[in-house]
């Protein structure tokens, strides 16, 4: 087996994300540090298609930019200090501007206009803050963290944070112009 000496950054996670030992699990990159994550549940992954498909029907109707999955790589940071940090988004949307940059295989550089995470239970609420405001500090218009056994939304800007419950309608603001979507919709 051959020993990695190599120091894990922003040009070569990717590499290391795809080593055997990492094949049943998700993994990113937080602050020079390799975190892994298990796979998600079904009920992740059913609120994942609703809300991107919805999304997607607004973005082909729109043609205001394109949407990635949770294989898509963000370099959030790079920083020699602390390490890079690199993030997998279960949703992210870039304007027309930055569209192509989602469909490389390479890590995409800076955040999405609009992230959508979704809990999981491996998910901690110390990482879903930290996740949070790094996307927020590297150019996030819009963060929703998605709680599907709460049942509802939290959407983050630089401005501050917002609770949506069932009975509400999201909007995605100045994120994805025009796109709304009621709670209650989002959910199984």
């Amino acid at each position: 087996m051959e020993v990695l000496t190599k120091r894990v950054n922003a040009d070569n996670i990717l590499e290391f994300a795809n080593l055997p030992e990492f094949a049943d699990r998700r993994v990113e990159l937080v602050e020079g540090e390799i975190v892994t994550m298990g796979l998600p549940r079904g009920l992740h992954g059913a609120v994942l298609l609703r809300l991107a498909t919805e999304i997607g029907i607004h973005l082909k109707a729109t043609r205001m930019g394109g949407m990635t999955g949770a294989d898509a790589a963000f370099a959030l940071e790079r920083s020699e200090y602390r390490g890079d940090t690199v993030r997998g988004l279960d949703i992210a949307v870039v304007g027309n501007e930055r569209a192509n940059q989602l469909y490389t295989n390479e890590v995409i550089e800076g955040a999405p206009d609009l992230a959508v995470e979704i809990v999981s239970p491996s998910n901690t609420i110390s990482d879903m803050k930290r996740k949070t405001r790094q996307l927020l500090e590297a150019g996030a218009i819009q963060v929703w963290v998605v709680d599907p056994d709460l049942r509802e939304v939290d959407v983050f800007t630089r401005a501050g944070s917002v609770n949506y419950r069932e009975g509400d309608t999201l909007s995605a603001g100045d994120a994805l112009p025009g796109f709304e979507i009621a709670i209650a919709d989002i959910f199984p």
